[in-house]
């Protein structure tokens, strides 16, 4: 049986946005000068940022496996992402008058709303999505090619230059990512033993505060940033 919620996939994504919101700090002091870091090119920062972006991706092929075993109707399903569609926009609606040259297009909310889209009809696959994703990673790495790389087709992925913009997560390779994600729900949280071992709650205040941040992950990504830079501006304005 599975049911509605496993505190340690809330966990997990409740950490996922913490390091985010930490990543984004140090993000938005670089972007006032107060800090020199090379945030977008260090390979310590660019780790961490596809770290935490395979947690998230990861962690949603899952939810969406727990979903799909809920509720098989694709409809229902489609008209459940309204929210998810709405806070992409409002993404792309906001980075556009701050960052006109690089806003946001094609970040993580617009893949995880077309991963969500794409990945529905895949949730009754087992060993396929292993395959698949296996197979999508390797050809999001390995493969390139210059007729990805104009803006209206690069969401896709292969395109030999990356995008000049402030968050893009292509289709490839990152829909890998997804479906193994979807294959191991099938695969552990599928099965009865394992899903019961995942069932009692983990004591302590750390744990708490993960399971709450996870299960309002949505509403933190919406809200940190704006309230980090509005910290950080009004800050300087009193110190400098």
């Amino acid at each position: 049986m599975i049911h509605n919620r496993f505190q340690i996939l809330d966990m997990a994504r409740g950490m996922a946005i913490t390091l985010m919101v930490g990543f984004h700090l140090f993000y938005n002091l670089e972007y006032f000068q107060m800090v020199d870091i090379n945030i977008k090119e260090n390979p310590f920062w660019t780790s961490l940022r596809n770290f935490i972006v395979s947690m998230f991706i990861f962690i949603a092929g899952i939810s969406l496996y727990l979903s799909s075993v809920k509720r098989r109707d694709f409809i229902i399903h489609l008209k459940k992402q309204k929210w998810l569609l709405l806070c992409a926009l409002l993404v792309s609606a906001a980075t556009y008058p701050i960052f006109p040259e690089s806003w946001i297009y094609f970040g993580v909310l617009h893949f995880i709303l077309a991963a969500r889209i794409i990945g529905f009809a895949l949730t009754g696959l087992y060993v396929a999505n292993l395959v698949l994703g296996i197979l999508f990673l390797w050809m999001g790495i390995s493969m390139e090619n210059e007729l990805f790389n104009p803006k209206w087709i690069n969401w896709i992925g292969f395109a030999t230059q990356k995008p000049f913009t402030e968050d893009y997560v292509p289709l490839f390779p990152w829909l890998g990512v997804f479906l193994l994600g979807i294959f191991a729900g099938k695969h552990f949280l599928g099965r009865k033993k394992v899903s019961h071992a995942l069932e009692p709650s983990f004591p302590g205040a750390l744990a708490g505060y993960l399971a709450l941040a996870g299960q309002n992950s949505l509403i933190i990504y919406m809200v940190h940033q704006p309230i980090l830079m509005g910290i950080i501006y009004t800050g300087l304005l009193i110190f400098s």
